[in-house]
């Protein structure tokens, strides 16, 4: 049973921020191509959410926090959180940011 969906503001923010970069940095094409992934690894997430991975911060704000790598662009991941039913997609952002400053930043 797939899992129903809600994603954080922020989530809208980061992915038109990501899109904005590829689209700049690598055409159009590719941009909606990983747009299209996030998509799908999201709702890969909401058929089995335990494909992620249990992240440990020590913020408090990040407790029970998962990630995934979209698929077809391993370097991007996706924090969610399994709560009452629901995943909850928290962020979308690359592997290689300091993932705690940027996981508290709204």
């Amino acid at each position: 049973m797939r899992l129903p969906v809600t994603k954080a503001d922020r989530v809208r923010v980061e992915l038109e921020n990501l899109w904005v970069y590829l689209a700049e940095q690598a055409g159009r094409e590719l941009a909606d191509r990983f747009l299209a992934a996030v998509e799908r690894t999201i709702q890969r997430l909401a058929d089995q959410p335990g494909l992620g991975h249990p992240r440990r911060f020590r913020q408090s704000e990040l407790a029970g926090l998962h990630s995934r790598r979209v698929d077809s662009f391993p370097n991007y991941l996706i924090f969610y959180r399994v709560t009452t039913g629901t995943l909850q997609v928290y962020s979308v952002i690359h592997g290689g940011r300091d993932l705690p400053k940027r996981l508290l930043n709204d």
